[in-house]
């Protein structure tokens, strides 16, 4: 367990380490677009789970069922203080993150880290063009709304 848990923080320690060298060397003008895509990226890896076997990551794996039913909410606009039916929406994305917890933890604790369960893939893979549709749903819609 011990191992995992290490293997994983280096391997985050790597990617950031990789992302810093890639700034170093391109100058200001990408630092500054990493401002932008950085945060982006962040809320699109722990929204939306990986569609394939190759992008597995067991850590991204298990927030995803805490995150995804609020991310959905977001992504389509339900989210908003000004609609009619906010409250009820944060109750049922709270409410949803406590299975989401215990789905967690069982995904965290009982899954392989280089190798995920086949139904977990099947299932990721779902959700993954669902809220792939949200994203492109959300872009659009910011898109509209400043024209």
């Amino acid at each position: 367990m011990a191992t995992e848990a290490h293997h994983d923080q280096l391997f985050i320690a790597q990617q950031m380490r990789a992302v810093m060298r890639r700034a170093k060397d391109e100058g200001f003008v990408n630092i500054f677009m990493l401002v932008i895509t950085v945060p982006l990226n962040f809320l699109r890896d722990y929204s939306c789970p990986a569609g394939e076997e190759e992008e597995w990551s067991r850590t991204r794996a298990a927030i995803i069922p805490i995150t995804i039913v609020a991310s959905f909410f977001f992504l389509n606009g339900d989210l908003d203080p000004s609609q009619d039916n906010f409250s009820s929406t944060l109750k049922i994305s709270l409410y949803a993150m406590i299975p989401g917890v215990i789905l967690g933890f069982l995904i965290r604790f009982k899954t392989r880290i280089a190798h995920p369960p086949k139904f977990l893939v099947t299932i990721s893979a779902i959700l993954c063009f669902v809220m792939s549709i949200m994203w492109i749903q959300f872009t659009s819609s910011c898109i509209i709304d400043m024209l």
